[in-house]
Order: structure tokens, then sequence, then C-alpha cells
């Protein structure tokens, strides 16, 4: 099977990653049918997953990202002890390195229940805020803080277009497979001049991007030059340093479309893409392998996020696991696929296992950094 590149549009006849069985996880840990099949394209660095079915029902109906309360929020990081969460640290990154005018026209595009706009619009009072997203279930959120006049499900209003000082988009184009149609929106609904603002995953330096299936698109710094280049951006800044496994990406609406030089080796980066395959190949043999040589039951995952769901949905006899512990607030006292989420001083005493379920990059830092964790003798599996 061969698929078209969502931002150059040359085919791409072979994936460089097909996963074993028929069915793989959401970025909310849920089972998905089908294979996510990973291309990578030789002409633009893009890395594209074959699309799910019924896409646009699916994030209409089924994508329910944070939704049980306004202020539930995704663990960003752990800094001296002091917990950053994601809203809150988008809220604080945009501001600071958005110069944004006074009085200014302000879009989330895909906001979902708009708590980064909701933040950045307490901070500046004077601002107009907007939201615009595929569904209609975050409307009682918006409803609290955004004028109806200002909020859009489905589709933009046509008197929106060109009145936009500034788009900010958190975590949405890796989501979508019409990018074309998107990046052409949110042009037209920009001032001339308006900035663009948004992040998306790094597949490299967050591999477990590479196999969720709801992300159609793992952006390179070759591929989003090319496409904001395309779409007639000018001053455009990558940044892949200030925000963890993410590029931050700002441009400035343009009449015209700017010369590009893709700044890094394509080969280079396809080998990079292969040994990420590679790994992910190789990952539900270790797993297996470890859990065969344990004798205790009574075993638990650090990690309640993608990684940790992953573990579990692969283990032979996922019973042996009692609970997911993880640092989270927001996540202790809900459940994964049944099993209870805890926070790291009330796992039970009986466990002799853990199965760490984060980052590769940065899970031995940051189990180390649990103490109550660091000072049990465990038995213990880093992916």
């Amino acid at each position: 099977m061969s698929i078209l590149c969502n931002v150059c549009a040359t085919t791409i006849s072979n994936p460089v990653f097909c996963p074993p069985g028929h069915t793989s996880l959401s970025s909310l840990g849920e089972i998905i049918q089908g294979k996510a099949e990973v291309y990578f394209c030789d002409n633009c660095g893009h890395l594209q997953t074959k699309e799910i079915q019924n896409i646009d029902d699916y994030y209409d109906k089924q994508y329910k990202i944070l939704i049980d309360s306004e202020d539930e929020d995704q663990l960003y990081k752990i800094e001296e002890d002091r917990k950053i969460y994601r809203y809150d640290f988008q809220a604080e990154t945009v501001l600071s390195k958005l110069n944004i005018s006074q009085n200014a026209n302000l879009l989330e595009y895909g906001a979902a229940k708009g708590a980064t706009i909701r933040r950045v619009l307490d901070s500046r009072k004077d601002l107009s805020g907007y939201v615009f997203d595929v569904s209609e279930m975050y409307i009682p959120f918006w409803d609290d803080f955004i004028l109806k006049s200002n909020q859009a499900k489905y589709t933009t209003p046509t008197e929106w277009i060109g009145s936009m000082d500034y788009v900010i988009s958190f975590y949405v184009l890796e989501h979508v497979a019409s990018l074309d149609q998107v990046m052409q929106d949110i042009w037209n609904l920009l001032k001339p001049s308006g900035k663009l603002y948004f992040i998306v995953p790094n597949t490299y330096e967050n591999i477990a991007d590479f196999v969720v299936a709801d992300h159609i698109n793992h952006f390179s710094t070759q591929s989003i030059t090319r496409l904001m280049s395309k779409f007639g951006f000018s001053d455009v800044s990558i940044d892949n340093m200030t925000h963890d496994s993410a590029f931050i990406v700002t441009g400035t609406k343009s009449q015209l479309k700017p010369d590009i030089t893709l700044s890094e080796d394509i080969l280079t980066l396809k080998n990079e893409a292969e040994k990420i395959a590679q790994f992910w190949q190789n990952i539900v043999e270790k797993i297996n392998r470890f859990e065969l040589r344990q004798e205790s039951s009574r075993s638990a995952i650090y990690g309640a996020g993608f990684y940790g769901t992953f573990i579990f949905s692969h283990m032979e006899v996922p019973s042996n696991v009692s609970c997911f512990i993880d640092q989270n607030r927001h996540l202790q006292g809900k459940s994964v696929m049944g099993i209870p989420i805890l926070a790291p001083e009330d796992m039970p005493l009986d466990i002799d296992t853990l199965y760490v379920g984060l980052n590769p990059k940065y899970a031995k830092k940051i189990i180390s950094g649990v103490q109550v964790i660091a000072d049990k003798k465990l038995k213990t599996l880093f992916l």
C-alpha cells in the first residue's frame, strides 16, 4: 500500500514500520482497530501514520481529552519536587515567546476545552479570545469564559476570515489528516502579517509518538520548514529546546512564499526513524521475556500514560498487575483498563516488580527521584 505525504504530496510506497497484530493504541491509551503503519517521506523528511477509520467521527464523538473537569490536566514535568502541568506551561510559554500586541484577536485552533487560551486571557484582559474545534463536546467549557459569537465548531465562520492577529494551536496538527485544508484555513483567518504559533510532538525525542495510532503526522524540522513555506509563512522559527520533546513553531503570514533551505540531512533522519521502528518492533518481546522471569504476581506499572498502557496491553498475564503508579493528581483514583491508579506513596507494600512506562530517555532519572520507590529493591523493567 502507498500513501501521499501530507506535507509535499510525494507518493510513499513502503512503510518503515508495520506493527504486529491488528490493533493499536491511541494517544488516550484506547484500543484502535487496525495497524498503525508508519511511512517516511524521502523528499521532505516527514513521518506519517496511516489514518484511522472514520477519523472525523472519532474526533467529534470519541476523542474526550481531559473533560472530567475544567482543571483536569496532564503532568508535564517535575522540577525539584515542583509539579508543572501542561496547560500552565503552554500558557506561560506562549506569553513569553509571542509579544502579543494590545487588544489583539487571539484564536486557539483545535482548542478542546480551551484551557490554555483561558489562562492566557486571565493574564491579558485586553485580548479578545476565540476558540474553534471539530467537536461540540467542549462548548460547556467555552461558555464559562468565551462569548458565543467567538466560538466555532466543525468549520470556522466566514466572518472570521482575515480577522485574527494570532492563531495558536497546541498538539493539534499531528492529528490532522487534511493538513493542507487546515493550514489554508489558518492562513485565511489571519490578518496580513498575523502570526501562527503551534506546538507538535518531536518524535525523535519522545519515541512513543511514533506508534500512537491517532497521530498521523510526525514532524521534523525539515517537514515543518517545507510546510510553513508552502503556505506562505515567513520569519519561521522552530524551537526544539524550550518544550521537552516538542517543536514550538512560529511564523508570520506573508504574501510571498519564501525560499527554503532544509537544514538537516534527510538520509540521517531516515536512519533515526528506522532505529525507532526497530525499537518498537522488539519491545514487546523484551516485555514478555522480563515478565516470564518473574515469579511474583504482585507487579505495578509506573506511568499511567501511553507507555504504561502500552506495557499493560502487551503483557502475557496482565492480571498480575495490581496497580498503576502516577504522580499526576488528576489521574490518581482513576483507572487504566480496570486497574487502579495510585500515588507512589500508596503503592502496596507487597509489590516487588515494577514496569516503568515512561519515555526511555528520562525514565531512570525520574524513577531515581521518586524516593519512596527508589528505596525499595524492586525488580524493574525499563523500556
